[in-house]
């Protein structure tokens, strides 16, 4: 039996890919063309990918025709198929090849952008996590805007926690007293209980029992 070829095709002849350098894909619209590989993306060689490969997160790239995503320096970060990457912002930092920035630690603080590491706070100070400044205070101090520092919490007062005292709130302790919440006048009751009744007039008479019935004393 002989068989008879067809002397046209019916159907669309194949097309072999045209396989592509570096830097660049195969053209969706011509498959015996390369097109280069978008800013955000690279292919790092030779291909038949019909799109280049987007950056990783952390990488970046804002050139056409790259064959390789720059890796973000630490104080920066940027996510999949970045064309740049981003600095951190105050009160955060990162390493190399960053997805995202993290918050400084408790005690640390990061005041500008672009931090690769968070500062410890000095001397009494202290932060909150996230920090740009350090104008808290550690434990057994607190800020004074007056001073623009930390001072060490008076006699009379309680300061247990990092963090936690300013002049307003300081904690006092049972027999102290003060005028008012912005006073650093911390005063011993009885003491000054005392040193009230030794003023007054000459000719009056406080007996034992008047003066502890006065007592500011539970």
């Amino acid at each position: 039996m002989q068989l008879t070829l067809p002397t046209t095709c019916t159907s669309a002849l194949w097309q072999p890919q045209q396989v592509c350098d570096a830097g660049s894909h195969n053209d969706t619209n011509n498959a015996k063309a390369c097109a280069f590989c978008a800013p955000g993306r690279a292919s790092p060689g030779a291909n038949l990918d019909s799109e280049c490969p987007v950056c990783e997160a952390g990488t970046a790239t804002n050139a056409t025709g790259s064959s390789a995503c720059s890796e973000c320096n630490a104080g920066s970060f940027s996510l999949a198929a970045s064309q740049e990457c981003s600095l951190c912002p105050p009160g955060k930092s990162s390493g190399g090849r960053a997805s995202e920035c993290v918050d400084c630690e408790a005690g640390k603080s990061a005041p500008a952008s672009g931090s690769p590491v968070c500062d410890d706070c000095p001397g009494d100070e202290y932060s909150s996590p996230g920090a740009t400044s350090c104008d808290q205070c550690n434990k057994f101090f607190y800020y004074s805007p007056d001073v623009g520092s930390c001072v060490r919490c008076p006699e009379g007062t309680d300061c247990p926690t990092d963090g936690g005292s300013t002049l307003e709130d300081l904690a006092l302790e049972n027999g102290y007293w003060r005028i008012s919440a912005d006073s650093t006048d911390i005063l011993d009751a009885y003491i000054d209980f005392v040193k009230r009744r030794m003023k007054v007039q000459t000719g009056a008479h406080w007996s034992l029992e008047h003066w502890w019935e006065e007592m500011p004393f539970d």
